[in-house]
């Protein structure tokens, strides 16, 4: 628990702290506070209890649609099953507050038993979803901040544009056998910043950077591997961009399931 989430407990905390004589209180005296609360309407602590629960939910409705509007799209909301199930639940929310703004204006009690079955009902919901599927909750803040990172960093960019710059990098300049590249340096290349790339390699191009440069010296090391018998592998290991002998083979067999000289040894069959 961070100290930035004790904020949350202090209304709970207070409301505890107002209804703790009647917990404390005797059955008898229960029994009497609860008859002229029910029977002779003096509902007062009651109903300022339950309106401050409703301006609660409220606050939390409002801060839950700020802090995650970006997911709350058509294409998020059909993909996203963790998407669909927050909807639901502050649709639900939102029916309480109207069942409970009707209760208290109208002073009918239909819609306070409503709204009281409607939020327990939620409560079991939600419990039983987060136990059932612990992880279920934190994909719904992935969703979110996946979301985020979209809109605030490929938003202003023409992908496409960047992407064509990307394979004249790789396939006519060969920017990969710079031993020391690094996602910094082929951004400055592009003309966008790290976080822009680091984005566009992960949720477009399906690839980290580490895997997207070592799949271009893999398939040049395959060529030269093949093309020159008499080069050893760590000579095309330096030529292709790798600094080390062991990072290339780690890299080469995590690519094609072979280490580098089997490679050669199958392909001059």
């Amino acid at each position: 628990l961070e100290k930035r989430h004790l904020k949350h407990f202090i209304l709970p905390g207070l409301v505890f702290l107002a209804t703790l004589p009647y917990y404390l209180a005797s059955a008898d005296s229960k029994r009497e506070r609860l008859l002229n609360a029910f029977v002779q309407r003096d509902l007062m602590f009651h109903e300022s209890l339950y309106i401050i629960g409703l301006v609660v939910l409220f606050i939390y409705i409002i801060m839950i649609l700020r802090s995650s509007s970006s997911v709350f799209n058509f294409q998020i909301f059909k993909e996203e099953v963790s998407v669909q199930h927050i909807s639901w639940v502050i649709a639900a929310s939102c029916v309480v507050i109207i069942l409970a703004l009707l209760a208290i204006f109208l002073q009918t009690h239909i819609f306070f038993r409503l709204s009281s079955a409607l939020i327990t009902l939620s409560i079991c919901l939600i419990f039983i979803v987060g136990h059932r599927y612990p992880n279920f909750y934190q994909n719904f803040i992935n969703v979110m901040s996946q979301a985020k990172y979209r809109q605030s960093h490929l938003g202003k960019l023409n992908v496409q544009d960047v992407i064509e710059k990307l394979e004249n990098l790789m396939y006519k300049e060969k920017i990969y056998q710079t031993e020391e590249l690094s996602l910094s340096t082929l951004a400055e290349h592009l003309d966008i910043n790290s976080h822009q790339l680091s984005q566009l390699l992960n949720e477009v191009i399906k690839m980290n950077f580490s895997s997207y440069v070592n799949k271009y010296r893999i398939e040049e090391a395959k060529e030269l591997l093949l093309k020159d018998p008499t080069m050893n592998v760590l000579s095309i290991a330096y030529q292709v961009g790798f600094n080390s002998k062991p990072s290339f083979n780690r890299a080469f067999s995590q690519l094609t399931g072979i280490t580098p000289k089997e490679y050669r040894q199958r392909g001059l069959k």
